[in-house]
């Protein structure tokens, strides 16, 4: 029984157990059927944390064995030190489908990993060891936690396929971490990706923005980029005034290209109708204005 057994861990041994002590209920690892008690030093009054048992189920014999034994944790025996190296042993537990965990618990589970070995856990996603993970899910932390990961050229592509075919759900600034800017636009050109026009404008705020992300271009190449952007936004879509608060976010302001294209949608909205932007904006091919 998982509540009959408390994991006793040191924090003085290793620092990262402070991660642990941060956790709140957002995350779900104050609550739960599996104890872990942690003492931040050997004065200190332990901390006791509430893990979900679907994080570490009986089909595991580790699990199951240890949490049924009769070993005394409380004497300085420590069959699961929370370190690094036994954190991958509970990694492998995952990967080898031994210990199931929830799939609409994985991005909470794995927000922790950043502090241990995210790049070890994201390629054994990739490479379709970890069963448990969905590719939607793979994509996500792809995106959230290390945008600079090296990834296989045939998995980098099927990432790019679930980006594509799955845009509203991950992180708009992904484009510019999985394809060329140069792919970008055509991805935008040709409609082949499902983002309407406001959060279109959001990503460009957002790359005119952080011309030191990783790319091979210089800022003069990253400006002629974001010009040919910005010609495939559909601006009678979009509210004036938003595309104007918006745009002054842009630090590119003083290419003309830019500021004819801004006075050009806010002219456009003041001669047209108030409607708000449609939820979707799918539609023939943009065509540049």
């Amino acid at each position: 029984m998982y509540h009959q057994k408390m994991l006793h861990m040191d924090a003085s041994k290793n620092p990262n157990i402070k991660v642990f002590t941060s956790l709140d209920a957002a995350y779900g690892f104050n609550k739960g059927d599996l104890g872990i008690e942690i003492k931040k030093g050997s004065c200190c009054e332990a901390v006791c944390f509430k893990v979900h048992k679907e994080v570490m189920t009986a089909n595991s014999l580790y699990w199951k064995n240890l949490m049924e034994s009769d070993v005394d944790m409380s004497e300085g025996m420590y069959p699961f030190e929370f370190d690094e190296e036994s954190f991958r042993k509970l990694l492998n537990l995952l990967y080898k489908g031994k210990c199931f965990l929830a799939e609409d618990k994985i991005p909470a589970f794995m927000r922790i990993l950043d502090f241990f070995s995210f790049d070890e856990v994201l390629k054994t996603a990739y490479e379709q060891i970890l069963p448990h993970i969905c590719e939607s899910n793979a994509v996500e932390l792809f995106v959230q936690f290390n945008r600079t990961i090296s990834v296989p050229p045939p998995n980098m592509e099927k990432v790019r396929r679930v980006v594509i075919e799955n845009f509203s759900a991950v992180a708009r600034v992904s484009l510019f971490y999985l394809f060329k800017e140069e792919e970008i636009v055509d991805l935008i050109k040709e409609d082949k990706i499902n983002i309407n026009e406001q959060d279109l404008i959001d990503v460009l705020v957002w790359y005119s923005n952080n011309f030191n992300c990783a790319s091979d271009l210089s800022n003069e190449q990253r400006g002629t980029v974001l010009e040919r952007l910005l010609k495939y936004v559909r601006f009678q879509h979009i509210d004036g005034e938003y595309i104007n608060l918006h745009f002054s976010a842009i630090k590119l302001l003083h290419r003309p290209a830019i500021q004819q294209l801004i006075q050009f949608a806010i002219d456009g909205k003041k001669i047209g109708s108030d409607n708000q932007l449609p939820i979707q904006m799918r539609g023939p091919k943009r065509e540049a204005y």
